[in-house]
């Protein structure tokens, strides 16, 4: 009897080290495939230049000159711009929207208020232009 117990218990280890191993091997298969080789690393703090460029970049730049302050506010030297881009910053619920976008993307929220605010004013800029 003593001895069937002992079979048992070694052949229930076995089974369970195996089962250890194989789900041990199988999760560093899974995070080898998950890896991306030259992928773009995440940058977590950007410079204000790094900024800059970025908005710079963007297909919509108007060519203004951007003024970007320790606090990540960002200002335009276009008034209109800076008018949407001042109500972008301002505590409510488009600023958590864009915070949420930043995060997800992990991009700076300067850089993210500026690419979502500039298509709304580029729209107004033309309404005026038909009005006139």
């Amino acid at each position: 009897m003593k001895e069937r117990i002992f079979l048992v218990s070694i052949i229930v280890i076995l089974i369970i080290g195996i089962v250890s191993i194989i789900n041990i091997y199988e999760n560093r298969l899974l995070k080898e495939q998950s890896m991306v080789v030259d992928g773009k690393k995440n940058k977590l703090k950007y410079t204000v230049n790094e900024i800059k460029t970025l908005i710079k970049a963007l297909p919509n730049y108007q060519g203004d000159s951007i003024t970007i302050f320790e606090d990540g506010s960002i200002k335009s030297s276009i008034p209109e711009l800076d008018g949407g881009l001042a109500n972008a910053q301002q505590p409510n619920e488009t600023k958590q929207y864009l915070e949420g976008i930043a995060r997800n993307e992990k991009l700076p929220l300067a850089y993210i208020i500026y690419k979502h605010i500039v298509p709304y004013y580029i729209e107004e800029k033309e309404r005026n232009k038909k009005k006139n």
